[in-house]
């Protein structure tokens, strides 16, 4: 006897439990932390203000020889021509503070996630190099802040600018010679860094595929054992 179509979906247990395919992703997108950029913008320093406005100057320049440019112009930059970027370094700031604290529960839950996400990801990876200036800063601050120490942070880090700026060539020359061994060390950790992530993806690939193929085995084999079994009732 055929069943009314009318009435073949009258069970009230039928479907119970299923959930439509916006839930089951909004479920699984749910754990992941969400983009930064999606969230909030970071502040921008007085240093990229000056680089996003001169950029623009240099369309066919590469992007290492521009960062080399630009770097050297922020140097001759004087302090009253900083000034005008240091400003706007200083309202940005205050805009991201006003941004952070218009977030919402969730948004903050999801920053969280978000840093967490991009700590880890940094331990994982080489330590990047540092150019000569930065060598020569991590090297020399300690003794410019024992001599000025009521002077603030951003002015031990104009007193250093200057102090680079007045060192000739030779002087420069030791902590050039160690920025270059330190790209050299860099571009070596990355190699082996890549490697192994590309060894890694692999192997989580594999396991997926043979994690599939068990399954698809599995229920190969449940799929025979009810024929002979139906097989058998019916004899």
């Amino acid at each position: 006897m055929k069943q009314d179509k009318s009435t073949a979906n009258t069970n009230p247990t039928k479907g119970k439990g299923r959930r439509s395919k916006k839930a089951v992703a909004e479920k699984k997108s749910s754990g992941r932390p969400r983009s930064r950029k999606s969230i909030i913008r970071n502040p921008s320093s007085s240093w990229v203000m000056f680089c996003n406005e001169r950029r623009g100057h240099y369309p066919t320049v590469t992007f290492e020889n521009v960062a080399k440019i630009l770097s050297a112009e922020w140097h001759e930059l004087s302090d009253a021509d900083r000034v005008i970027y240091e400003q706007q370094a200083k309202a940005d700031r205050e805009r991201y503070q006003r941004d952070l604290d218009a977030l919402d529960d969730d948004d903050r839950k999801a920053l969280r996630k978000w840093r967490i996400k991009l700590r880890k990801k940094r331990k994982l990876q080489p330590k990047p190099p540092l150019c000569g200036y930065m060598i020569f800063v991590k090297e020399q601050r300690p003794s410019v802040v024992n001599a000025y120490p009521d002077v603030s942070f951003a002015d031990i880090g104009r007193l250093m600018g200057a102090m680079w700026q007045k060192m000739n060539s030779e002087q420069r020359q030791p902590y050039c010679e160690r920025a270059e061994r330190d790209k050299i060390r860099y571009a070596n950790d990355m190699e082996v860094y890549r490697r192994k992530k590309k060894e890694t993806k692999e192997t989580a690939t594999r396991a997926r595929a043979e994690a599939k193929a068990k399954k698809e085995v599995v229920r190969a084999e449940k799929a025979a054992a009810k024929v002979a079994a139906d097989a058998t009732a019916t004899a």
